[in-house]
């Protein structure tokens, strides 16, 4: 059998819908779900087990940190970008 594609990905922008808490999830945590109606995109993303985010650029590097500590454990080899044109050129 053939396995899956597994889908590389590099998010743009690492706001607070992208970012949030990888702990919990709108989705699979009830209690969160009573807190907040939307998921951040991160979150979404892990739900998909052929998606690998390799890359998190924002123009503010606290950001683009927050998110690759956030996300290590699900993602271990994100890096960080400062430019998204270098971060499609890897």
């Amino acid at each position: 059998s053939t396995l899956p594609k597994t889908y590389r990905i590099g998010i743009v922008g690492a706001g607070e819908y992208v970012v949030y808490d990888n702990k919990v999830h709108a989705f699979t945590n009830p209690d969160f779900r009573k807190k907040y109606t939307w998921a951040g995109h991160a979150a979404s993303l892990a739900m998909l087990p052929n998606v690998e985010v390799v890359g998190i650029c924002d123009i503010v590097p606290e950001r683009t940190r927050k998110f690759a500590e956030q996300w290590k454990l699900h993602w271990p080899n994100i890096r960080s970008y400062s430019d998204h044109k270098d971060m499609l050129s890897k």
